[in-house]
């Protein structure tokens, strides 16, 4: 995984292998982040939502979702 300049990673984040988190990403506590996935630069993730593998994330995502896609897009609410 690759997390770049002035990401915020709080605790129990999970962010799995081939990740890349571009400059300025912050992630909340306890999200997970799919297998290959990748964060452009200034997004904000919500506390506790899931990201799925190989989605590309351009928008913020709130607090406790299951997202995933190219171009990364809300699928429920947790």
């Amino acid at each position: 995984a690759s997390v770049d300049h002035e990401c915020v990673i709080e605790d129990y984040v999970h962010i799995s292998p081939h990740c890349t988190l571009c400059g300025n990403v912050s992630v909340g506590e306890g999200t997970w982040i799919g297998a290959g996935s990748t964060i452009i630069p200034g997004v904000k993730i919500g506390k506790w939502s899931v990201i799925g593998a190989g989605s590309v994330v351009t928008k913020d995502i709130p607090d406790n979702v299951l997202a995933a896609g190219n171009r990364c897009r809300i699928i429920k609410s947790l």
